[in-house]
């Protein structure tokens, strides 16, 4: 009984650090992506890149984030279960 306890134990620690572990991961890819953003309109505004290149690369972006939102949402819920 002692031994199903503290397997039990472990892996509870265990997927607890794991959650953790890719919240911090997503977390710091939402932040990524949006920071390339920034970095996207510097550049549109400084004339690096054309209107067209803007467009298409903010729209990747944005569905890139609007995913990672989306993952981030359903690990909340999963975790408030």
């Amino acid at each position: 009984m002692k031994k199903i306890l503290i397997s039990i134990g472990v892996l509870m620690t265990m997927s607890f650090a794991l959650n953790k572990a890719t919240n911090y991961e997503l977390y710091e890819a939402i932040s990524d992506v949006e920071d390339y953003i920034e970095w996207l309109e510097e550049d549109y505004f400084q004339g690096n890149i054309s209107q067209e290149e803007y467009e298409v690369m903010l729209e990747n972006y944005n569905q890139t984030l609007q995913h990672l939102r989306n993952v981030e949402r359903d690990i909340l819920h999963l975790t408030q279960k």
